[in-house]
């Protein structure tokens, strides 16, 4: 069992070595890359547009507009506001009811 368990941990600390290994190899060739680049400033830099699949797709939503005219939205919300307006009703009446109770108990108590 330990002999299964320093083997494992064996080929574990290997594969972070050449993980390693390989990540600073390549960063290292991309700095040098980078550096040459850097040296020859009269070339004017053009960016090149991101079609999604190198860093991801960036969408900008005005939410302000999108929650103003989506009416599924404008639905749930009046929903939500109804479910709230009940849930609060219901608290108070049992606010009250236990008001009562209290009421009636401390009264009780007094008259012994």
């Amino acid at each position: 069992m330990k002999n299964i368990q320093n083997l494992v941990i064996g080929i574990l600390s290997l594969a972070v070595v050449f993980l390693l290994y390989k990540e600073l190899t390549s960063s290292s060739n991309g700095a040098e890359s980078s550096e040459k680049m850097a040296g020859n400033s009269k070339r004017p830099i053009a960016f090149k547009p991101d079609t999604g699949k190198t860093y991801g797709a960036v969408a900008f939503v005005n939410t302000d507009t999108l929650l103003a005219n989506f009416e599924t939205f404008k639905k749930m919300k009046q929903s939500f506001e109804k479910r709230s307006s009940q849930a609060e009703a219901e608290i108070g009446g049992r606010m009250q009811a236990l008001e009562r109770e209290y009421m009636e108990t401390q009264k009780k108590v007094q008259a012994g």
